[in-house]
């Protein structure tokens, strides 16, 4: 078996505040059982929180990926991006494994997950709760590590 834990970031201060934020945020699933949130209205509601755990970065995108009960995101290759892709998840549970580069690893709530997302990725839910992730792209000289990171 291929698995192995990504590099991450303890982000777990910052984890409840994030969490309540998600009210704020249109995540009904659509067809598939995936959706990705509108990127203006995630930005006005997480802007702040981001800023202030990145002090002197710029955030150049960010989105709530939500992923329904058994189901899936087909791996792909994005864009690449300027800077560093951060995925921290708000709701998931041990059934939630994300593919990178034909690995497969398990993320957890209270960790931050630096990913590009040029590489070959994807994620299942096998869960019965929905996943959310948080993926926010920043830019800047402080961008490798959030403020609180330990």
């Amino acid at each position: 078996s291929r698995l192995r834990r990504m590099s991450c970031v303890k982000w777990d201060t910052w984890l409840a505040r994030l969490q309540g934020l998600i009210s704020q945020v249109d995540c009904a699933l659509g067809p598939g059982g995936s959706r990705c949130s509108d990127p203006g209205r995630t930005r006005a509601i997480f802007g702040d929180a981001i800023a202030a755990l990145f002090p002197g970065t710029r955030l150049t995108h960010t989105m709530l990926v939500a992923l329904g009960p058994s189901c899936q995101l087909v791996a792909h290759c994005d864009p690449p991006i300027q800077g560093v892709r951060w995925h921290v998840p708000l709701r998931s549970n041990v059934r939630c494994w994300v593919m990178l580069d034909g690995l497969w690893l398990r993320t957890e709530e209270g960790l931050a997950y630096p990913m590009d997302p040029a590489r070959l990725h994807g994620a299942v839910n096998w869960g019965s709760e929905t996943r959310i992730h948080l993926a926010a792209d920043l830019e800047g000289a402080n961008v490798s590590l959030p403020r609180d990171a330990g």
